[in-house]
């Protein structure tokens, strides 16, 4: 495939012979979406990020739990309609240069078939093999990533897509997203801390642990600039290296096709959910 602009980030020595799809799958690869977003892009939503963090700082008369606020895009006492508008173009921006550019990860982790359980994490949840899955006719209705998501046709992580803000001493410790991919976009350049990042295990020290917790070995820290956006499966152990100055923000979203069994608070995703959903929107501090 054409890849101009998007960047391969190795987690294993294993020598290439799979789709990038296959290997994404198989957590042996992370790619890096150069330009997903404009640093104007970066400074308004790391802006807004950084009101909302203010004022449940204030409301709690604490710092958050582990240095980090998270807060859901789709939170309507969080962010207002712009909010929602810049982080769903910049989403956008993301799925449009893979289905440009490597359409086999569609092939790969999100189009029906009979096949479709076995190609979706294998840990979390949500992996069975005897799970419904999404109706083969979704195929030709939504061929695309972006044409799932504008069908409403995905299910998302609890209360994402999210903006992230980490201040020191945070961290996001080691685990799995257990859905089918995850795109993190940073708002805030390496300069703006230090330490921090986003660290990476391989596929044998992704297996250590159902959860991701705990893993063996040293991670493959990536601190992309601003705007750059890494794009990884749902089986690799990751987590929010700690910062020690400063502060990181980032927005992120993991998702998979939606099925019959999807929780209903799960699939709004962007779009604004009943009150009976809101749960979904919950706010970590």
């Amino acid at each position: 495939f054409e890849k101009d602009g998007i960047e391969e980030v190795p987690l294993t020595d294993e020598p290439e012979g799979a789709t990038v799809g296959e290997r994404l799958r198989r957590g042996e690869v992370v790619l890096k979406v150069q330009q997903a977003c404009t640093i104007d892009d970066c400074n308004f939503l790391y802006g807004k990020c950084t009101e909302t963090f203010e004022k449940y700082r204030a409301f709690h008369g604490r710092p958050p739990t582990n240095g980090r606020g998270r807060f859901a895009v789709a939170d309507a006492e969080a962010f207002d309609f712009e909010v929602v508008s810049n982080a769903e173009a910049v989403f956008l921006n993301v799925l449009d240069a893979l289905d440009a550019k490597m359409p086999d990860i569609y092939d790969q982790l999100f189009a029906p078939g009979e096949d479709w359980a076995a190609r979706q994490p294998t840990t979390g949840p949500r992996a069975k093999e005897n799970r419904p899955r999404p109706d083969d006719s979704l195929s030709q209705r939504c061929p695309t990533l972006r044409d799932l998501y504008m069908a409403g046709e995905l299910e998302w992580s609890e209360g994402e897509p999210a903006m992230n803000l980490y201040e020191a001493p945070g961290l996001f410790g080691a685990h799995k997203d257990h859905m089918a991919l995850t795109v993190l976009v940073p708002l805030t350049a390496p300069s703006a801390f230090a330490g921090g990042g986003t660290g990476f295990w391989g596929p044998q020290a992704s297996t250590a642990s159902a959860d991701g917790s705990n893993p063996d070995g040293d991670a493959v820290i990536v601190t992309p600039s601003a705007g750059d956006a890494l794009v990884f499966g749902g089986d690799v152990t990751h987590g929010g290296m700690l910062i020690t100055a400063g502060r990181r923000s980032v927005l992120v979203a993991s998702f998979s096709t939606r099925t019959p069994d999807s929780p209903p608070d799960r699939t709004y995703g962007l779009q604004p959910a009943p009150s009976e959903a809101a749960g979904s929107l919950r706010r970590n501090w």
